[in-house]
């Protein structure tokens, strides 16, 4: 009988030790699922910021001056206003294969925001330090995460409408999918400011309040009995 209830005990060891195999074994699994789920956001926004670096390349030529002046001081203000940090973009200009190609960069302080234009001050005698330098920020998902990056295909592409004159209204469909509630607001009052400074009608389609708090107009999709109804708040 003893040893009855000795190899009973064990066998509730053991199904115990299951159990817990089994809950590590979950935990991980959702913690995959979840790291997939991030990387696929920032693939994604790195898809629509390189959509917007072949734009400039095919229109960037005779303009590079230009396009730094009239981009970079403003992607840098929105990087900066929604985010509470010194970031800085810049565009360099390179050269492969006998043709001019873009490299989007975001510096992480204001230290080596000083670096950088140390280098670009004097660019033939530091050329090659300059290239390393820059090879360091230019992975900007890696560095700073989907939030960054979906910011800055933002707006650039809100730019980019205006530097090549496309008229009409711009739709942006959740356009905060990668950022934080907390910053959310913050894009809602950024897009705010470039639709007042370019006249132009800028209509997003967002399931976050705070963003939607912006909106000098808001309408609520709602549905019910699969029926579509929609009400401005």
């Amino acid at each position: 009988m003893e040893r009855i209830n000795l190899y009973k005990q064990r066998v509730n060891e053991l199904r115990d030790k299951t159990h817990q195999i089994i809950g590590k074994r979950d935990s991980l699994r959702e913690n995959l699922f979840k790291c997939e789920d991030k990387e696929k956001q920032i693939v994604e926004k790195g898809i629509k910021v390189g959509k917007a670096k072949f734009l400039l390349e095919l229109f960037v030529k005779g303009t590079e001056t230009q396009v730094k002046e009239y981009i970079e001081p403003t992607i840098t203000e929105a990087l900066r206003f929604i985010f509470n940090q010194h970031l800085s973009f810049h565009i360099v200009f390179v050269t492969r294969r006998g043709q001019v190609e873009v490299d989007f960069i975001v510096l992480p302080n204001e230290e080596k925001e000083k670096e950088y234009q140390k280098y670009i001050a004097d660019l033939e005698v530091h050329k090659e330090i300059f290239n390393d330098f820059i090879s360091n920020y230019t992975d900007i998902g890696f560095l700073y995460g989907g939030a960054v990056l979906e910011i800055l295909g933002l707006i650039l592409r809100l730019l980019l409408v205006e530097f090549l004159s496309i008229e009409g209204p711009v739709i942006l469909d959740e356009p905060t999918s990668a950022v934080h509630e907390t910053y959310a607001s913050r894009v809602g009052v950024f897009i705010k400011s470039l639709s007042e400074k370019f006249n132009r009608q800028i209509i997003f389609v967002t399931h976050s309040k705070a963003l939607a708090s912006s909106a000098n107009k808001v309408y609520e999709v709602i549905q019910e009995d699969n029926i579509s109804r929609v009400e401005e708040l």
